[in-house]
């Protein structure tokens, strides 16, 4: 009697750490978008370093839009990790937005945009971009319409148009093409396109600058220092801190920090919360809860 005891306590110690072993060398994590374009991008490259530095499988998961992925969140009952994007707020999506503190996990990166053209039409420059006389068409991804619509306004370019090509990966096929006098993207992307000459950095210069900044030549243009942000959040966990040191260790993997730098996004995993809340203001409100 005394021995089945023991087996059965023996045998219940093993399932639980065959539980925790799964549980805790593999996990699921959300995207808010379709397969393609950056937050795709990211998220494999969560994935491989994930894999690379703690051997732990993550499983990408994709929604087909942001707003599918709010109500996933907002109904969600067990654990759900999502990797939110921030300039999906711009489409009217919340996802992200009012995270309690134990929701938040950690920061991925960061990013700024440039204002780019056709590197064989150098006539098309920054003064003419910025001259409300001349009237032009700014090729866009639908998250960076209304923030380029703005900086037309506030420029004083009301006869110009935006033209939104769908996510970034669309966006970049259509900057090889001739549909549009200028493009907004982010530096990153400008960067990499060799058919391209960004102009004009919008946002502050921490992930590379290509021209001058655009709130030095037009300090009325009402535009966040920095204009973007990835983060990931998890919702109805009892690991959250165990979820802080996975995803904090992956974002600090040399491959994962080296592809930050060489494609001109910001690695933010040193940063503190205040050094990052001082380059994107719009998340103060919500981040420091």
């Amino acid at each position: 009697m005394k021995q089945g005891v023991i087996m059965k306590k023996l045998f219940l110690s093993i399932i639980a750490t065959m539980f925790f072993i799964s549980t805790a060398s593999a996990v699921e994590l959300i995207l808010p978008v379709k397969p393609g374009g950056g937050t795709h991008r990211t998220g494999m490259k969560i994935q491989a370093a994930l894999a690379d530095s703690q051997g732990i499988k993550a499983e990408l998961k994709f929604t087909g839009s942001c707003k599918v992925a709010e109500k996933m969140w907002n109904d969600a009952t067990g654990e759900t990790i999502m990797l939110a994007n921030a300039s999906l707020w711009a489409t009217g999506c919340n996802l992200g937005t009012n995270i309690k503190d134990n929701e938040y996990v950690v920061l991925v990166k960061a990013m700024e945009h440039a204002i780019c053209r056709a590197s064989d039409n150098p006539t098309l420059t920054l003064d003419k971009f910025l001259n409300p006389s001349i009237s032009k068409i700014v090729g866009s991804s639908y998250t960076l319409v209304n923030s380029m619509k703005s900086i037309l306004e506030d420029t004083g370019n009301k006869s110009s148009k935006v033209v939104n090509f769908g996510n970034s990966r669309k966006l970049k096929v259509a900057a090889t093409t001739k549909d549009a006098d200028y493009w907004y993207m982010t530096v990153a992307d400008g960067h990499r396109m060799k058919n391209l000459t960004c102009i004009a950095t919008v946002g502050s210069g921490a992930g590379g600058q290509h021209g001058p900044l655009l709130k030095d030549v037009a300090p009325n243009v009402k535009v966040p220092v920095a204009m973007n942000a990835d983060m990931i959040i998890v919702k109805n966990s009892n690991r959250t801190d165990e979820l802080r040191k996975m995803f904090g260790n992956a974002v600090k993997d040399k491959n994962y920090v080296a592809w930050l730098k060489a494609s001109g996004l910001i690695d933010v995993s040193n940063y503190s919360r205040e050094q990052f809340l001082s380059l994107i203001p719009g998340f103060r409100a919500t981040w420091t809860k």
